[in-house]
């Protein structure tokens, strides 16, 4: 009977634990979504009945026009997701200074986690801009025109595989994956990867990576109910054997570049130098080469995998670009690194794809100093120190408000001359903009100009007719995949 009584008091206690804070906004007068217990207001997607941001475009249109933001539970902790705009930009851009920090960077430790060390995205404070500043020198167009020549070798091979392989279907994230596994490993490590034509270790591991096993969401979600714990818990994100495969990739491509004594000016000749001057320890070039690792083959991937997609889907947006890319094969014979940042339909395209398709559905940062902003006109609100704000880009990008027929695919719209706006920001905005979006951005226009000048892509029937993002991954991935069918545009090619 009295362990009974005790389970059944633990019980009452955790359950009033987990409900105790959500009159939270009530009390404050901010419109809010009413919460459930334990899940806050996000059961379905806790649950894998849906994708994360299919909750935010609940909020999102039942307090548009309301207020220019609400207030939601995760589980048991108050967050704020943005609604208007103008506020958006406030937070990214005039007000940076108040928002400095990304919320993901509270649940890593550095010292147990040493390649996440000098990522610029998980930094906190000032160490960012530090940080930042000995990334992004390595992201210079001279360096992106250095590694071209090698871009268009794999291109050239990812045409080649699919040529062997013509009768069958792709699964374009797959393919897009390989093809920037390739890119990454030749042009950044100056390692023959061989990802395109079958099995290789730097795809296996980069998946694992990218993709978090339970324990680790199980630690996430213990940590967001008691919060408390979260910096007394040494948690490990990477396997040890990730992390050591990963080291040891690192140090052999560093090793075989001063041996070989070679000088490419590219990604990895940079770190080298920068090693030197600054005498970094080996971990932290390691952390900054997996820095442009893991954030550039994902979203490379994702953007490349979805123009693919939406090319196939729209056959008149094909041709009109294989029109201007054979254009310019007519005028200069080949496609060089300028050439290919001129071609202006090319721009359209993949900024079209970035606003339907962005890989990540939402941006979240961390109030790191408070802050009073608008709630409704006339009516301020003290957003107050650790408050951790979302900014929903996928809702923001498909408003019918700002962008007329909002789900279909217009390049002609000329969706990024509305970046200043508040409303399309697939890679962020202001001062913590993703570093990788040049390199994304070229990674993926020499690819789509290979394929599509030289193959007929269309929809293949296993690609499921309504996509809908798999409600298992954190990123914009599609459920089932997309897979496409290829046609040779020129038959000669493939004898010759």
């Amino acid at each position: 009977m009295f362990v009974i009584f005790v389970a059944l008091t633990i019980s009452v206690l955790i359950y009033h634990y987990l409900r105790w804070n959500y009159d939270y906004w009530k009390a404050r007068g901010v419109p809010y979504e009413k919460p459930v217990v334990y899940f806050g207001n996000f059961k379905e997607s806790m649950m894998r009945k849906r994708h994360v941001s299919e909750d935010f475009s609940q909020f999102y249109y039942k307090f548009k026009g309301t207020a220019n933001f609400c207030g939601i539970f995760q589980m048991r902790e108050p967050r704020i997701m943005i609604i208007n705009p103008s506020l958006v930009n406030e937070i990214l851009i005039n007000k940076f200074h108040h928002f400095k920090d990304n919320e993901f960077s509270k649940i890593f430790n550095p010292k147990v986690d040493p390649l996440f060390k000098r990522n610029p995205f998980l930094a906190r404070g000032d160490t960012w801009i530090e940080y930042r500043s000995e990334i992004a020198t390595a992201f210079s167009s001279q360096r992106m025109r250095s590694m071209f020549p090698i871009m268009e070798l794999i291109c050239e091979k990812m045409y080649i595989q699919i040529i062997s392989h013509i009768k069958h279907p792709f699964e374009a994230r797959e393919l897009a994956l390989r093809y920037t596994a390739d890119i990454v490993g030749n042009c950044i490590f100056n390692i023959e990867t061989d990802c395109l034509s079958g099995d290789c270790d730097i795809r296996n591991m980069s998946k694992r990576l990218s993709s978090p096993p339970m324990r680790t969401i199980f630690f996430m979600i213990f940590t967001e109910i008691f919060p408390a714990f979260r910096s007394h818990l040494p948690f490990k994100f990477i396997a040890s054997d990730v992390e050591t495969f990963f080291l040891n990739f690192f140090e052999r491509s560093m090793r075989r570049r001063k041996q070989n004594r070679l000088q490419l000016n590219d990604f990895l000749d940079y770190v080298i130098s920068l090693r030197e001057r600054k005498r970094l320890s080996h971990e932290d070039v390691a952390g900054h080469l997996t820095t442009f690792f893991s954030d550039g083959l994902e979203t490379t991937s994702l953007l490349l995998a979805h123009t693919l997609y939406e090319l196939a889907n729209n056959e008149s947006v094909q041709n009109k670009l294989r029109g201007e890319i054979e254009r310019y094969v007519e005028l200069y014979d080949e496609i060089s690194y300028e050439i290919l940042n001129e071609m202006s339909y090319l721009e359209l395209v993949i900024n079209e794809t970035l606003r339907l398709h962005p890989p990540f559905t939402l941006i979240s940062k961390e109030c790191t100093s408070d802050i009073e902003v608008e709630l409704r006109e006339g009516q301020k609100y003290l957003i107050q120190k650790g408050m951790n704000i979302y900014i929903p880009l996928y809702q923001l990008q498909t408003d019918p408000e700002y962008f007329p027929k909002p789900k279909e695919f217009i390049p002609e719209r000329c969706a990024k001359a509305f970046s200043s706006k508040g409303f399309y920001l697939p890679f962020g905005n202001g001062a913590r903009q993703c570093l990788g979006m040049k390199f994304a951005s070229i990674t993926c226009k020499a690819a789509v100009v290979e394929l599509v000048r030289n193959f007929k892509i269309s929809i293949n029937n296993r690609t499921n007719e309504n996509l809908v993002i798999d409600p298992n991954e954190f990123l914009n991935i599609k459920k089932g995949g997309l897979w496409l069918d290829f046609r040779p545009v020129h038959m000669f090619k493939i004898c010759g």
